[in-house]
């Protein structure tokens, strides 16, 4: 039958060779107008720079001398529709093809897409022959553009009209495998392009092999005969797989037959099945009940539990309503404290005023003093020359009178009193001036070295006292951590706790901010600190209505408002200064979105720069940087530019580290801060006392001073009433003797030396008036010093007052945070027992749920428990299992389940068979005819070959024939 089918094959092919014959002799066909090359275009190929040829419809003859780039045109058009880079034996790589010194090469092949006219030579008519490749899609031409590169290549499609590259639904290189196939074009085929070298290669060789096979290559039998190995390949494959298969469906139909067997043993099997279904619906409406008894006694338990956190919420409020009390008192000591620090000021500022007015006497009454020494000065020398006349007068007169004993006597007396009485006024100038500076002293020491120590004694004990605080603070937050930023902290945290539980807040408080700071590395702690010290203690909100209600919680913390949702800031490079700085950014770890952007919009934490050198702190502050604000040290030092000038600040001697993750450190450093402050009080309070002997001593002398100086003006006075004595003597005992002239000088000098005394009076009057006003001005001092002394007792009684009110409000707040605690154990032991309650209630929803699914009806199990009942079930459920052991430990459904699975497979299967089987026969069939045909071709182009060889050598009046041989493969041309 096959060979029948042969036969009627050929001759079908024969009759079609033959009509088409007929048809070509009838018709005569133009120049084809589709698949026909138009144009082509190089750009930078091989050694072609700007080249473009426009195809002839006919023969077209290329010529040119040698490395004109003729073969460049052949490869190119190899190259631009799909042939491999070596098959152009111009190269191995398509890079190669590129002009020397270019970059990249272009390709652009015009392809005739246009319809054929055919002509009619008995009709006369004209016909069209359509041999068009998706004319809808290309138009009239195909363009193919193909750039190179040293890389890569690629390929483009272009319609007719089209300017921009065409949209294809799969890739260029197949679009570009349809159109070839299309047009019949075989690239590779030596029929269409015949190289150079194979050309040569074909006649210099002459290798009958090489021939054979050129001939079946050109002739297409090589691919064919490919092919048909190919499907030969494919029948071995096909029916190694039918005998598998076969093998496959003798093992499902006997596997059929074992699950029908066991499917009429599994039938036995549903009436303890039904037993069973009976007892689960018993069982679980068994549980129901059981369920229920629990979740009424756990009902019970919960309305105990909440009667108990009532009773405390009476404790609790009637502990807030004393903590209202106390912190009313708080306010108003607070605020009396307040006044009474305002009135501290004001007596400060009155005794400044004071001092500014002791000074200016002081000032006014040393250039009393000093005027007084110049007149004493002139009144000596005054006194001095009233001697030298009365002395040349006396001289004049002894000349005179030729001596008088007595007389003369008395003269040396005078004179010797006067000396004395010179040198009493000597000491008591002396004396004078030993008692100034003794006042002096005593101002100095009194007024400003004791005052000055008595006030370094009373700031170190404010300090002390606050560092004692502090410390209090953090050896308490070793239990809680959030003490250490005040006594306060922890009641205003609960109190916050408590508020967004009853829904006061519309979103929580965050707070303190420094709770949620801390820093990579401890060395950079204080200097972190130091740059958002500002911002540690404060709280933030999130609208104005959560800022009323915490102001009502807490009154005296720093509040602000900002958004608690919104997303962390994305700091960029733009942002931050070089990265050879180390910021605040860098250093700091914060655990809340809100906190950072606090710290970002307030502190400019990403612009402060943090450098372990304090000098170079500087220099890097005065440089200007970009995005420098300020620079800190690591031992907190601060440097940063204003106004053209660097501003240093030293950080604060008594900051304790309060960021910082080892609160043991931090407690040892405020330990030994506040044991290094007593030892300032201990030394300070010597100093105190040093002074205060010092002020005594200078008294001491100043009473001395005084005695001495009493002691001599006695001493004088009585020396000048001798003196006055002895010149009336001499006034009386004189003889008459013209000493006018003596006598005017001598009228003159007495005076000029009472008007001295006179002045000497009135500036001993103006001293005791300046005295008395300084007196009085110190004497205000001291009542004002005296006052302010009081005042500050009443502020230190406030502050004591103070202390105890907080000390009394955190009583009540360790009260209430215990009922706090205690509630809030009740309230989630209630919150427990209420999700056991929610859950028993699903268990109970649960457990209906799964017995209605055994039974919609309630199932009274009459007192039998469900344990019970669970025990006899699970005695059928073992009798059933064994059941199943002996049947395969299958259910009734899974065995059925099972024969209609495997009953399925094996139709399944046949069906699969059946269909391979008819492939492979018709394979075979197909085959089998391929080759017959595939011979008879080769004959049949064996023979026209030869023939058309003779006809083409006849015509050059030469003789040649083609002489091939199948069997040996070879082919021999004779001329």
């Amino acid at each position: 039958d096959d060979d029948g089918d042969d036969d009627e094959e050929e001759e079908q092919t024969q009759r079609g060779v033959a009509s088409q014959a007929d048809a070509q002799s009838k018709h005569k066909r133009e120049f084809a107008e589709a698949g026909i090359l138009q144009s082509i275009y190089l750009e930078n190929f091989m050694c072609h720079r700007a080249f473009e040829f426009k195809f002839g419809p006919n023969v077209n003859i290329i010529a040119g001398a040698n490395g004109s780039g003729k073969s460049a045109i052949i490869a190119a058009l190899q190259i631009g529709l799909g042939a491999r880079a070596a098959a152009t034996e111009r190269g191995s790589r398509m890079a190669d093809h590129i002009l020397h010194g270019a970059k990249e090469a272009l390709i652009r092949i015009v392809i005739k897409n246009r319809l054929t006219q055919v002509k009619d030579e008995e009709k006369g008519e004209v016909k069209l022959l359509d041999e068009r490749f998706r004319p809808d899609f290309y138009g009239d031409s195909i363009t193919v553009e193909k750039r190179i590169t040293e890389k890569a290549s690629s390929l483009k499609f272009f319609g007719h009209h089209s300017k921009k590259a065409l949209s294809l639904p799969h890739s260029a290189s197949k679009e570009l495998e349809f159109m070839l196939d299309h047009f019949n074009i075989i690239i590779d085929n030596p029929v269409a392009v015949l190289t150079q070298h194979k050309a040569k290669e074909f006649l210099a060789k002459g290798d009958e092999k090489k021939y054979f096979q050129f001939f079946l290559l050109a002739s297409c039998i090589k691919q064919v005969k490919d092919d048909l190995i190919k499907v030969s390949e494919e029948i071995k494959d096909t029916g190694a797989l039918l005998h598998q298969k076969k093998g496959l469906i003798k093992e499902v139909n006997q596997q059929v037959a074992d699950l029908k067997q066991r499917l009429n043993d599994a039938e036995e099997m549903n009436s303890l099945q039904a037993q069973i279904v009976t007892l689960e619906g018993t069982w679980a409406w068994a549980v129901v009940q059981e369920d229920e008894a629990n979740l009424f006694s756990a009902q019970e338990f919960i309305s105990a539990k909440e009667g108990t956190v009532a009773e405390l919420d009476a404790k609790i409020a009637s502990t807030k309503a004393g903590t209202v009390v106390h912190e009313a008192t708080l306010q108003e000591r607070q605020e009396a404290y307040k006044s009474v620090t305002e009135r501290v000021n004001e007596e400060r500022r009155k005794i400044d005023a004071f001092k500014s007015d002791i000074k200016t006497i002081n000032i006014q009454l040393q250039g009393l003093k000093t005027d007084e020494q110049d007149k004493k000065r002139m009144l000596k020398e005054k006194r001095k020359r009233k001697r030298g006349y009365e002395e040349q007068k006396e001289k004049e007169r002894l000349a005179a009178s030729k001596g008088n004993e007595e007389r003369e006597s008395l003269i040396n007396e005078l004179r010797n009193a006067q000396t004395e009485v010179e040198t009493l006024e000597t000491k008591l100038d002396e004396i004078s001036q030993q008692m100034n500076k003794a006042q002096d002293d005593v101002n100095r020491l009194h007024k400003q070295e004791l005052r000055r120590a008595t006030e370094e004694v009373n700031a170190v004990d404010i300090q002390l006292r606050a560092q004692e605080r502090e410390l209090s603070n953090l050896r308490a937050s070793k239990t809680d951590t959030n003490q250490r930023w005040g006594n306060h902290i922890p009641q205003i945290l609960r109190a916050i706790d408590e508020a967004h539980r009853r829904g006061e807040f519309h979103e929580k408080p965050l707070g303190p901010v420094g709770a949620f700071v801390s820093v990579q590395n401890q060395h950079w702690a204080w200097a972190v600190q130091s740059c958002i010290k500002n911002s540690l203690h404060q709280f933030l909100v999130q609208d104005q209505h959560d800022l009323q209600v915490l102001k009502r919680i807490a009154r005296h913390v720093s509040i602000v408002v900002t958004n608690l949702r919104a997303p962390a800031y994305e700091i960029t490079s733009r942002n931050k200064p070089a990265p050879e700085f180390r910021t605040v950014l860098d250093e700091i770890v914060i655990s809340h979105p809100a906190v950072f952007n606090l710290l970002v919009d307030s502190n400019n934490i990403e612009c402060n720069v943090l450098i372990e050198d304090e000098k170079e702190t500087r220099q890097v502050a005065s440089s200007n940087h970009t995005n420098v604000r300020q620079c800190w040290s690591m031992s907190g030092c601060r440097a940063y530019s204003k106004l053209s000038s660097i501003t240093f600040r030293r950080p604060e001697t008594n900051t304790t580290v309060l960021i910082t993750k080892d609160l043991s450190s931090a407690v040892q450093a405020l330990e030994a801060a506040v044991a290094k402050l007593k030892e300032d009080r201990m030394r300070l309070s010597q100093r105190q006392r040093q002074v205060e002997e010092d002020v005594n001593r200078s008294a001491r002398i100043m009473e001395d001073l005084l005695r001495e100086e009493g002691n001599l003006k006695r001493v004088k006075a009585k020396r000048t009433d001798r003196i006055n004595a002895i010149e009336r003597m001499l006034e009386e005992s004189k003889e008459e003797l013209d000493q006018s002239n003596w006598d005017m000088s001598i009228l003159e000098c007495e005076r000029e030396i009472a008007n001295l005394m006179e002045e000497l009076e009135g500036f001993a009057e103006k001293a005791a008036e300046f005295e008395r006003e300084r007196h009085k001005v110190e004497g205000e001092r001291e009542k004002h010093v005296q006052g302010g002394q009081d005042i500050r007792n009443e502020a230190m009684s406030l502050e004591n007052q103070i202390r105890e009110c907080i000390e009394a409000i955190s009583l009540a707040n360790s009260k209430q945070s215990k009922y706090d605690s205690k509630k809030q154990k009740l309230i989630q032991e209630i919150d427990h027992h209420k999700a056991q309650f929610s859950l028993l209630e699903a268990k109970v929803d649960g457990s209906k749920k799964i017995a209605i699914g055994f039974s919609k009806d309630r199932i009274d199990p009459k007192g039998e428990k469900a344990s019970r009942i669970f025990e006899k079930m699970e005695k059928f459920k073992k009798r059933l299992e064994r059941e199943q052991n002996n049947r395969g430990r299958r259910t009734y459904a899974d065995i059925k389940n099972d024969y209609e699975n495997g009953f399925a497979k094996l139709a399944d299967s046949e069906k699969e068979f059946n269909t391979i089987e008819k492939r492979n026969l018709k394979l075979k069939s197909g085959a089998k005819a391929r080759k017959k045909k595939l011979g008879k071709m080769q004959v049949m182009l064996q023979s026209n070959a030869d023939m058309t060889f003779g006809n083409v050598m006849a015509r050059r009046k030469h003789e040649g024939n083609l002489t091939f041989d199948a069997k040996q493969e070879s082919l021999v041309i004779s001329v």
